[in-house]
């Protein structure tokens, strides 16, 4: 999913939130939630290719269809559904209307992923990423890329 449509999908639910709560901190927070994920994206960079000459342009293109991969093993940490559940679940637990807000906007950066990205069914289990020893040969469908290219982070 490209990082406009996460910007304004959160947008626009951050400014409901604070609309209709009355609750602008929290608004703010479930913006920051639906867009912060992606920062996995520059981590990954990171891993791979390391800091120098690193430029937002470099790490859109290393997760962009129109090019090759560039990484044999593919982690993103902060695309994980587990990572979801347990905000989710502190959220409830905790009662807490910011840490609600960040479940949300982090539960609606997920589902846009997985409902516009082709890929397999468990990908965004991290836990499936793991048993798969993160091999990007092995976490992708192979009709629909022979790469992670076609995820389109």
């Amino acid at each position: 999913m490209r990082p406009q449509r996460h910007i304004i999908a959160s947008t626009f639910s951050g400014i409901a939130i604070w609309v209709i709560g009355r609750n602008l901190p929290a608004g703010i927070i479930l913006f920051l939630g639906g867009v912060m994920p992606d920062i996995d994206h520059v981590a990954e960079f990171i891993i791979h290719r390391g800091i120098g000459g690193i430029s937002v342009k470099k790490v859109y293109e290393a997760f962009s269809p129109e090019h090759d991969p560039l990484f044999d093993k593919l982690y993103l940490f902060a695309h994980s559904i587990e990572l979801v559940i347990i905000l989710w679940l502190a959220a409830v637990f905790i009662n807490n209307i910011y840490l609600i807000a960040l479940a949300a906007g982090y539960a609606l950066h997920l589902i846009m992923d997985v409902g516009g990205n082709h890929l397999s069914r468990y990908f965004y289990f991290f836990i499936w990423r793991m048993h798969k020893k993160f091999e990007v040969n092995k976490l992708f469908k192979k009709e629909v890329n022979d790469g992670f290219r076609r995820s389109n982070n």
